[in-house]
């Protein structure tokens, strides 16, 4: 009689079941975050043509907002062309590099309907701080931006509001990535332009690649040889009159763009919230009537005997009480132990089934 009995789980034995759970990544579980509380955080005056990123009012970090051009506009190139970091072109490879299967490659934005298909130059990028993400980005975002409708003075506010078109969806080496149409949570406008797409959405990375040529389209701002809208200038976060998205393509050292966009959601609100998949685990571990009948319990095993005989008691009908099952891996390794609160009878006329549910 073997002292220790295995049995092999197969698929009809293990069964999966995943709960989505979503939550605001604000404070305390909240799900946006308006224009009236967002700042920056304070980072190197030299950081301004790569990134921002946007806090709360209680310096609590969200996101971080950059500009790419794929020919380094934008960048200080002072120092001349071969000579100098080239900012705005380093934060365009580099995302280039994450989500598109060509990192040599532009990014590319083609309209619902097919009809507008074209390479970007200059992107816009809001990514969400890993420390505020689980698993990825839920897919029912709503961002929104408000500025100059036109170039120069005269200008009037003008809001835009995307979010993600949950009907499509393409792969990458990044996850799976869906359009940025204009609506909110997820739900499309079905005005005029609604097949228009502003960007891409990669929620297995949190980041929102956005085409700048779309967003200064509908909100062009004041030009930065007329106003100083796309400088950080402390306390008033370089708030000009006419801000816009329209970018700033200076190479003096003196555009920041990635403030472009901090204004424009300072004047709107951003709605994000986190997607984590929760996995419960079931193994249904059987026992059928003519098995696990014996004991591996020394007093089931008759004094002194050799040969393994059982105790008088139990030859024919021997009964066992179930107190707990084992789970092994591949190379018989217990990696789990699932205890009965009750002990259960268990002979040849009995069959039981014990569910043993893990997390993850």
């Amino acid at each position: 009689m073997p002292t220790t009995v295995y049995k092999n789980l197969t698929g009809t034995d293990i069964f999966t079941d995943t709960t989505k759970v979503t939550a605001g990544i604000f404070n305390n579980g909240a799900g946006q975050l308006t224009g009236s509380i967002i700042t920056t955080a304070s980072i190197s005056s030299s950081n301004n043509s790569y990134f921002h990123t946007i806090t709360d009012s209680g310096g609590t970090e969200y996101f971080d907002v950059s500009f790419g051009s794929s020919y380094a506009s934008g960048s200080d190139l002072s120092a001349g062309y071969n000579k100098s970091v080239r900012e705005t072109e380093a934060v365009y490879k580099q995302f280039a590099n994450v989500v598109l299967d060509d990192p040599y490659a532009k990014f590319a934005f083609t309209d619902i309907s097919g009809s507008n298909s074209f390479s970007e130059d200059n992107i816009y990028v809001v990514s969400v701080k890993s420390a505020k993400m689980k698993d990825r980005v839920n897919g029912q975002f709503t961002l929104v931006m408000s500025g100059s409708d036109e170039v120069g003075a005269g200008g009037v506010a003008t809001t835009l509001v995307l979010t993600n078109y949950t009907s499509s969806r393409y792969p990458s080496i990044a996850g799976d990535y869906y359009y940025v149409i204009t609506g909110s949570a997820g739900t499309r406008d079905i005005g005029t332009g609604w097949d228009t797409v502003y960007g891409h959405f990669y929620p297995d990375v949190g980041s929102i690649v956005l085409s700048a040529t779309k967003l200064s389209a509908s909100i062009p701002g004041t030009s930065a040889s007329t106003a100083a809208e796309g400088t950080h200038s402390g306390s008033d976060m370089g708030v000009g009159t006419g801000k816009g998205l329209n970018p700033d393509l200076r190479t003096d050292g003196n555009a920041d763009n990635p403030m472009k966009l901090v204004n424009a959601f300072r004047s709107g609100s951003i709605t994000v919230r986190s997607e984590q998949d929760l996995n419960q685990t079931t193994y249904y571990c059987r026992m059928f009537h003519q098995e696990f009948n014996f004991s591996s319990n020394p007093t089931f095993i008759t004094s002194g005997s050799t040969l393994g005989d059982i105790i008088e008691p139990m030859v024919g009908d021997p009964s066992v009480y179930v107190s707990g099952v084992g789970l092994y891996n591949s190379f018989n390794e217990l990696i789990a132990v699932a205890k009965l609160n009750v002990p259960q009878k268990k002979n040849f006329n009995k069959e039981l089934t014990i569910a043993a549910k893990l997390d993850g």
